[in-house]
C-alpha cells in the first residue's frame, strides 16, 4: 500500500529538523506506542516503520537524495504528491502512523477497504481486531476534526459509516456506542449546518428539516424539556437561530404541524402563534391578504389572552378600521394607551403608528426570504390588497341583506375600504418607537405562574 506522507510527516520532524534531532524524535516515538490495545504484531510493524524513516533522515547522503526527490514533485505544479511505499506485512503499522500523522479521515477509509473483500482478514484474527480498534479511534477523531471546521454533518456522516462499520464486524461495542452518542449530540448542529446553506440546496435542506422535527419530537414537542443533552434555555437559544435560515414558507409549514401534535407529541400553543405570525408575514410581504385573514381566524380561534392588540393589526390589514379600533381599544393597556397617545392624536393614526411597529419587531423579523419594510402605504396602495378588501366588503354587503331578507334586523356595518388608512398614513406618517411596550413574549418562555 502507499502512504500519503513522507519520512518526515510519517517520523513527526519538520524538514529542517537536524539528524541527532531526528534519532531522540525516534527514540521518543518507540518509547510511546499508542496505548489504545494494538497487537503486538501491529506496534512492531509501526516500529520497523519509525526506524527506516529515521534512517533515511539521520544518513546525509540518503537525506540529500530523498529531499531531491520531494523537490522535483514540488516542480509538477502539485499534480503529484509524496508517497511512501509499504509492504502488505507492514500494512498495520503503515495505518497507525498515518492516524497519528493526523491523517485521521484517510486512516479510517483505509482501514475500512481493508477489512472489505477481498482483502478482509480472517474473522477473530489480530489483523481483524487491530483493523476494528483503529478504524474506531480513526473515525471519532477524524470527526472531531471536522466539527472543528464545523463540517457538522459531514462529521455525522463519518460517524454512521463507523457505527456501521462496528456492527458488520461485530466488535468494539463499546466505540459503538460512543459514536452513537456522538451522533445525538451532533443533531442541533446538524441542523444548523444543513439549513444555512443556500436555498438551491434544496435535498440538504430537506434533510435538515427533518433532522429539526426529529430534535423536536425527541424533546416532547416545542414546550417540551425531554432531552437532557439540550436544555430549555440551550434550545431556546438555538431555536432562535435557526428562524433566520428557514423561510416563511418552511416556517408556516413547520409550526403548523407542531401547533397540531400528532401521536407521540402534544400540540403547541408556542407553535400556533408562530405559525400566525409567519402567515401574517406572508400575507404582508407578498401582498396576500387572505392569508392574513387565515392568520387572523387561527389567532382568534386559539383563545390566547391578551392578543385584542395582535388581532387590532390584523384587522386593520384587512381593511376592517371599524373592527381594529375597537379592538385596540378594548385590549390596549395603559401602558400601551400612553405609548399610543405619543404617536398620534386619532385613533386611527395609534393604530397605524403600533401596526407599523408590530410588523417590524415581530412580524417580519426572522425569515429568511423576507426583507421589507412595513410600508403600511405601500401595501393599501396595492392593487390585489384593494381588490380583496372590496371583495370583503360586498361579501359582508350580501349577508346583511340577506339577513334582512330572512326577517332579522340589520346591523349597520362599517364599509371595509382602505381609504381611511391610506389617509391616515398620508396625512399623519407611522414613524415606529424604538420601544414598544406590548409585545409577545419570546417563543419557548415558560409563561409565568399566576400570583
Amino acid at each position: 500500500m502507499e502512504l500519503p506522507i513522507d519520512h518526515f510527516q510519517l517520523l513527526g520532524v519538520r524538514p529542517a529538523t537536524d539528524a541527532q534531532t531526528v534519532l531522540h524524535t525516534l527514540q521518543q516515538r518507540l518509547d510511546r506506542p499508542p496505548e489504545q490495545g494494538f497487537t503486538a504484531g501491529a506496534l512492531e510493524a509501526r516500529a520497523v516503520l519509525l526506524r527506516e524513516s529515521a534512517d533515511v533522515l539521520s544518513d546525509p547522503e540518503r537525506r540529500q537524495a530523498y529531499e531531491a526527490e520531494l523537490m522535483a514533485l514540488d516542480t509538477e505544479d502539485g499534480a503529484l504528491t509524496p508517497g511512501l511505499d509499504v509492504p502488505p506485512s507492514r500494512e498495520m503499522g503503515a495505518l497507525l502512523l498515518l492516524w497519528e500523522a493526523g491523517l485521521a479521515i484517510d486512516a479510517f477509509d483505509a482501514a475500512r477497504r481493508c477489512l472489505q473483500p477481498p482483502q478482509a482478514p480472517a474473522l477473530g484474527s489480530h489483523r481483524e481486531a487491530d483493523l476494528t480498534l483503529l478504524a474506531g479511534e480513526a473515525c471519532r477523531m477524524g470527526a472531531r476534526e471536522l466539527q472543528g471546521r464545523r463540517q457538522f454533518e459531514r462529521a455525522a456522516q463519518l460517524l454512521q459509516e463507523g457505527i456501521t462499520l462496528m456492527r458488520r464486524t461485530g466488535r468494539q461495542p463499546e466505540q459503538q456506542r460512543q459514536m452513537e452518542h456522538d451522533v445525538a449530540d451532533l443533531l442541533p448542529f446538524r441542523v444548523l449546518d444543513l439549513l444555512r446553506r443556500d436555498l438551491s440546496a434544496t435535498d440538504e435542506r430537506a434533510e435538515g428539516l427533518n433532522l429539526l422535527e426529529m430534535l423536536v419530537e425527541r424533546r416532547g414537542g416545542l414546550e417540551g424539556d425531554g432531552d437532557p443533552a439540550l436544555p430549555r434555555k440551550d434550545f431556546q437559544d438555538f431555536f432562535k437561530q435557526i428562524r433566520h435560515y428557514l423561510t416563511v414558507q418552511e416556517q408556516v409549514d413547520l409550526f403548523s404541524r407542531w401547533a397540531s401534535g400528532n401521536a407521540t407529541t402534544p400540540g403547541s400553543a408556542t407553535a400556533e402563534f408562530l405559525a400566525c405570525l409567519a402567515l401574517t408575514a406572508s400575507g404582508f410581504a407578498q401582498r396576500k391578504p387572505e392569508r392574513i385573514a387565515a392568520a387572523q381566524l387561527r389567532l382568534e380561534a386559539s383563545g390566547q389572552p391578551g392578543l385584542q392588540p395582535f388581532l387590532a393589526c390584523q384587522h386593520l390589514l384587512l381593511g376592517r378600521v371599524a373592527t381594529a379600533e375597537a379592538c385596540f381599544s378594548q385590549g390596549a393597556d395603559p401602558a400601551l394607551r400612553a405609548w399610543a397617545a405619543e404617536h398620534g392624536s386619532e385613533p386611527l393614526a395609534q393604530l397605524c403608528a403600533y401596526c407599523c411597529d408590530w410588523l417590524r419587531r415581530d412580524v417580519l423579523a426572522g425569515y429568511r426570504d423576507i426583507e421589507i419594510d412595513p410600508d403600511l402605504e405601500a401595501y393599501f396602495a396595492d392593487r390585489d390588497v384593494q381588490a380583496y378588501v372590496e371583495q370583503l366588503d360586498r361579501r359582508q354587503n350580501r349577508e346583511l341583506q340577506g339577513r334582512s331578507h330572512a326577517g332579522t334586523e340589520a346591523m349597520s356595518a362599517a364599509p371595509l375600504t382602505t381609504a381611511p388608512v391610506l389617509d391616515s398614513l398620508t396625512s399623519r406618517g407611522t414613524a415606529a418607537s424604538s420601544e414598544d411596550p406590548m409585545r409577545w413574549p419570546d417563543p419557548l418562555e415558560p409563561a409565568a405562574d399566576p400570583a
